[in-house]
């Protein structure tokens, strides 16, 4: 394993970490509503390294979360595919961007487009998992859809957060970037 592999998976690691900690950190609106925003590292990832290592980060750092959070349950691999999806979808945009010579964050308002409608598939995925929480512990769906629309917002506007955070955290890691990662990027 080279020093360009050991340095990759330390980044991950530190990324997964701070994903665990934004986690922690969001605010919480009894067991309905959170709002956090550990969808920065993965974003990050995604748009630097791509999208392996975005939908690892995603898996790890919200499997951490959920379980420090609610312990290992039955339904732990339903929740943590949600953020490993956003790394994987926002990852897969940047390789697109990168093989057409240019970064994704170098069109501002089209990665917020692209972020925003990734931030609605994603309340897709998480709507669909709360209904098969539902179902599989026998509990009211009513009560997770009720909260659907305000996850929905709440969802769009941490996109927009995280995309005004992205900007200028982009543009200083990828000059502080060592040049092996730089040229694995393209």
């Amino acid at each position: 394993m080279g020093n360009f592999m050991i340095r990759r998976i330390v980044y991950d690691g530190m990324l997964a970490a701070i994903y665990v900690v934004l986690s922690t950190l969001g605010i919480h609106f009894g067991n309905v509503l959170t709002i956090t925003f550990a969808s920065l590292p993965t974003t990050l990832a995604a748009i630097v390294f791509g999208p392996a290592d975005a939908f690892l980060i995603g898996l790890l750092g919200e499997f951490l979360a959920q379980f420090m959070k609610y312990g290992l349950t039955l339904t732990t691999p339903l929740w943590i595919l949600p953020s490993a999806i956003r790394g994987l979808l926002i990852g897969i945009v940047a390789i697109i961007y990168k093989k057409k010579g240019t970064d994704m964050m170098d069109h501002r308002f089209q990665a917020l487009g692209w972020l925003l409608g990734i931030a609605v598939i994603v309340s897709f995925v998480n709507t669909l998992v709360m209904f098969l929480d539902a179902t599989i512990y026998d509990y009211s769906f009513l009560f997770a859809a009720w909260s659907t629309l305000t996850r929905f917002g709440t969802s769009l506007l941490t996109a927009i957060v995280v995309w005004l955070v992205c900007m200028p955290l982009y543009s200083a890691i990828k000059k502080i970037l060592p040049k092996p990662i730089k040229e694995a990027e393209q």
